[in-house]
């Protein structure tokens, strides 16, 4: 038995009600999406969540212990518990990495899908509540400083 392989414009030139090749069609055929599966945009923003994952992971493996115990620091490790912080971060790392296979890079989902998006951002969030902290406590500081700074220039 000899296989033909088939040309895309012959797929489509394909009679639907010819059932001799059906079942010699090749997988490059396009695939239907289902109603239930929705656009989410570009995705872009689950890959800087994904990406700051990564650096909190890499950073509560490396710098959690000395992070925990130094006063000032300890806010970006929720109140001196890095480990926690890095398992919430992993967590929502390893469900951002499934997730983004199954959704096609962030774009596709289905309803279970996007609960499961939902769910690692509230991980995400948690884990990297205190870095989100230390940055808007430096922008106000900043804001304070420059503010004083053009009062007393004037």
């Amino acid at each position: 038995m000899t296989t033909k392989i088939l040309d895309p414009q012959e797929v489509i030139a394909l009679d639907p009600s010819d059932r001799t090749l059906a079942d010699q069609r090749p997988s490059f055929r396009a695939t239907t999406t289902s109603a239930s599966r929705r656009t989410l945009g570009s995705g872009r923003r689950l890959r800087w969540l994904a990406l700051l994952d990564m650096v909190a992971v890499a950073w509560m493996t490396v710098a959690g212990s000395w992070l925990d115990q130094h006063d000032p620091f300890s806010l970006v490790t929720l109140g001196g518990h890095s480990r926690i912080a890095a398992v919430l971060a992993t967590v929502s790392l390893l469900l951002l990495a499934g997730l983004a296979i199954r959704t096609e890079g962030f774009v596709r989902a289905t309803p279970g899908d996007r609960m499961l998006l939902v769910g690692a951002g509230l991980l995400a969030a948690a884990a990297l509540a205190g870095l989100f902290l230390i940055v808007v406590l430096v922008l106000l500081v900043a804001s304070f400083v420059g503010l004083l700074v053009k009062l007393f220039l004037r």
